[in-house]
């Protein structure tokens, strides 16, 4: 019960809570949706990863109306800037979900550019 109402009382999106109470119930073998939770972010121009708290990936890309249920392991985002590389930042950072697979040439070379591994 002091679960349910921890659950019910958290900022976490809609999308979430229903994952979280509903578990994952889908026969071994059934291909579900991605979680977006599992998104890798990093700092494109530090590198770093970015870490911030369950349920905020989800979040921000309902929020930006990204459609969740067309992301995959392929996908990650990038922030331009962090906590760690831009301490003073109290405005956020720019965020971009990147597909990796399919990239063009051009598409590449940016993604080669200062700081990000990805």
């Amino acid at each position: 019960m002091a679960s349910e109402k921890q659950i019910a009382s958290d900022t976490a999106s809609e999308y979430t809570r229903d994952r979280i109470q509903g578990g994952n119930r889908q026969p071994v073998g059934v291909r579900t949706a991605y979680d977006p939770e599992m998104l890798y972010v990093e700092c494109h121009v530090c590198g770093k990863p970015v870490l911030w708290e369950m349920g905020k990936t989800t979040e921000l890309l309902l929020s930006a109306g990204v459609d969740v249920s067309k992301l995959d392991e392929r996908c990650l985002i990038l922030s331009e800037g962090c906590p760690a590389c831009s301490p003073g930042n109290h405005n956020g950072f720019t965020l971009a979900v990147v597909r990796i697979a399919g990239l063009t040439p051009e598409e590449a070379v940016y993604m080669t550019r200062r700081g990000g591994s990805a």
